[in-house]
């Protein structure tokens, strides 16, 4: 019993050494891997570069938006005059650079309406007009219970 249990144990401390060493193995590989990469990035990507693809990719959103915002843009050049917007720099809330928004110009005041009439003209001419032809389809009745009907 007390040396079987001593064998398991050498084997099981043999096994535990085994996996340190392969598990420190690893981490030099690794850790050779990640010096290559990083001088691999360091060469390829100087600051001198990255500082150039920035501004170059800065001067080509700068001309994108000049374009964007300074040629008419065919569903403007269909509005009115009166409805055209106009864009004003402004600058950005949360970076305060300088930005190009579009502004509505305001709308000239509605006018008032014209009050409703409350005449009863226009529906007097309409019944003489059905009477005048009443009296067209029938000349010899000219009574008032006609016109009534009518």
């Amino acid at each position: 019993g007390h040396y079987e249990f001593e064998l398991v144990c050498n084997d099981f401390a043999r096994g535990i050494e085994e996996t340190l060493t392969r598990v420190a193995a690893q981490e030099d590989t690794m850790k050779i891997i990640f010096n290559e990469l990083y001088a691999v990035l360091n060469r390829k990507c100087d600051n001198e570069v990255i500082d150039q693809l920035r501004e170059e990719f800065l001067t080509k959103l700068d001309n994108i938006r000049n374009e964007l915002f300074h040629t008419p843009s065919k569903k403007s050049a269909r509005l009115a005059a009166g409805a055209k917007e106009k864009l004003s720099p402004m600058n950005c809330v949360s970076c305060d650079r300088e930005v190009y928004m579009r502004t509505s110009i305001p709308p000239l005041p509605a006018l008032s309406e014209l009050p409703p009439s409350t005449s009863i003209k226009p529906f007097i001419a309409y019944q003489l007009d059905q009477l005048r032809k009443v009296i067209l389809r029938n000349p010899d009745q000219r009574s008032v219970f006609v016109f009534e009907e009518a």
